[in-house]
């Protein structure tokens, strides 16, 4: 809390923007993990009240990681509801890219639960990027058999692309398994550039 006064004090002084440029909005990260961890309440009541749209961005990635680490996520997504449609995206997002990498099925799963939209679409990239880094099969798969018929080609390009960066051999075998289409055509385009 003494954290957050100090920020309070020196944003509307002007001092971190002298100071930090701005950067300044970057300190809420660790300002909102610290303070999520001792009083998630309080955390999360000063959070909505944060005007500056980049330190609302800030603040949100430090709580989710706190929040995820507590295992209060879906807790947090429910909270969310409260907020701005834009602000709620912002957050869902945030929440659901850290617990994804905790615990992509419980991510994955609470993501499913939405009506599809718009949001779901964008969220399950999300997802699907952070779970890609750390189970790639699965989050294909998943991919594969979730994402609306419309997206799927670019979901899955962007996935492919992201596990080519550290394993492409592992990649173009996983590739292989698809029938030929427009879906895995991006995905081996992907694929060849990031091998390039």
């Amino acid at each position: 809390q003494q954290a957050l006064q100090w920020y309070q004090r020196r944003y509307l002084t002007g001092q971190l923007a002298s100071w930090m440029g701005n950067s300044a909005p970057k300190l809420m990260t660790p300002i909102y993990l610290g303070l999520t961890h001792s009083d998630p309440e309080a955390a999360f009541a000063s959070m909505i009240a944060i005007e500056d749209e980049e330190g609302f961005r800030c603040a949100v990635d430090g709580m989710a990681t706190a929040i995820v680490g507590l295992g209060k996520s879906q807790q947090m997504l429910r909270r969310t509801g409260k907020m701005s449609p834009t602000r709620q995206e912002v957050a869902r997002a945030c929440i659901l890219k850290h617990w994804a990498r905790v615990a992509p099925a419980d991510a994955a799963a609470w993501l499913l639960q939405m009506k599809t939209s718009g949001e779901r679409s964008r969220l399950m990239r999300q997802v699907g990027a952070a779970w890609v880094m750390y189970e790639p099969e699965r989050a294909l798969d998943w991919l594969l058999e979730n994402a609306a018929d419309d997206s799927r080609a670019d979901i899955l390009r962007e996935a492919i692309a992201l596990w080519a960066q550290s394993k492409p051999n592992q990649a173009a075998t996983w590739l292989r398994r698809l029938k030929p289409g427009p879906d895995s055509d991006q995905a081996i385009a992907a694929l060849a550039q990031q091998i390039v």
